[in-house]
């Protein structure tokens, strides 16, 4: 891994802060993103090579996810003493060009928390432990989510019916499709991989077919609404307006949001079906008063300490 330029940049010399970009969250840890090293800045692409055509066909969870990586690019540089500039969507003949991240040196203090959550946060996906969230890290984490036409929202208790309603409905609705089964198997991989979701790689070829000739609505419905039910705190966030940008703006709030409570020792589900699954998205929406639902998270604090998700190398995300 190549270190810093101590006195500004230099070309190929960013891998740490690529590192860090890598370890944002994205569907099936699809990890959904390229980079190109430049002598005074960082390109951020969307990598359509590992889309989700079924779940994702318009490409918004993976441009969030893009999001989620820029946000962790930028603390990063900031972590080490580097101003970032964010350029979104800079070349028009190259839609999944989604950012160009400029980087100029600064001697000038700048508060660097949100890098120290990068290596701590993770996707917990169990049960959380019964304990609450205080209110004021709950603030702190919205507070965070501050990003222009973005809004995040706790889900009270009058919507919480409502919303596992969707959450039940949504698992029913997806796990009835066949294409989208079989694309949930096709990336059900062994740790070594570096990406998808972990299976043990002697239970894999068995896991695979499982999920994809079997309808687990049911059974995962009932999982996912006693999780959710039971979770200290529910979060949605959303957008103003639903465009690329506006996605790329969403992941860079979650992102930001998921790292303050990481640095406090809080992590986060992802519950996404009533956005993921069209029908459902408005109904979502309407519950909430607030336009264009993006992600719903469960928040609290792991029973565990979290084992980290296998993330690609930064050669393997790096263009030349």
């Amino acid at each position: 891994m190549s270190a810093l330029h101590p006195t500004g940049p230099t070309t190929h010399a960013y891998d740490e802060l690529v590192e860090d970009a890598v370890r944002a969250p994205s569907p099936r840890n699809t990890q959904p993103w390229r980079f190109r090293e430049l002598s005074d800045a960082v390109e951020l692409h969307a990598d359509l090579s590992r889309e989700l055509p079924v779940n994702d066909p318009a490409h918004r969870e993976l441009l969030i996810s893009c999001g989620t990586a820029l946000a962790n690019l930028c603390a990063s540089a900031e972590h080490h003493h580097l101003a970032p500039r964010v350029e979104l969507f800079p070349d028009e003949d190259d839609g999944s060009h989604v950012a160009t991240v400029h980087l100029s040196p600064t001697p000038a203090y700048t508060d660097a928390r949100l890098s120290y959550g990068i290596r701590l946060r993770t996707t917990w996906r169990d049960a959380f432990a019964d304990r609450a969230v205080p209110e004021r890290v709950v603030t702190e984490m919205l507070d965070a989510a501050h990003e222009p036409g973005v809004w995040a929202v706790v889900v009270d208790d009058d919507d919480l019916p409502e919303v596992l309603g969707l959450i039940t409905s949504g698992d029913h609705f997806q796990y009835a499709d066949d294409g989208w089964r079989h694309e949930l198997a096709r990336w059900l991989h062994p740790r070594t991989t570096g990406d998808g979701l972990v299976v043990p790689r002697v239970a894999g070829a068995l896991s695979r077919f499982l999920v994809s000739h079997l309808d687990l609505g049911e059974r995962t419905a009932r999982d996912d609404v006693a999780m959710t039910e039971s979770a200290p705190v529910v979060v949605v966030l959303g957008t103003e307006t639903d465009d690329e940008q506006a996605w790329v703006h969403a992941g860079m709030a979650l992102e930001r949001l998921l790292l303050t409570g990481a640095v406090q020792g809080v992590q986060a589900m992802f519950s996404n079906q009533p956005c993921q699954v069209p029908v459902l998205r408005p109904l979502l929406a309407s519950v909430l008063g607030h336009p264009h639902p993006q992600v719903l998270l469960r928040l609290g604090y792991p029973t565990e300490a979290p084992a980290p998700t296998p993330r690609r190398s930064v050669e393997d995300v790096l263009d030349a």
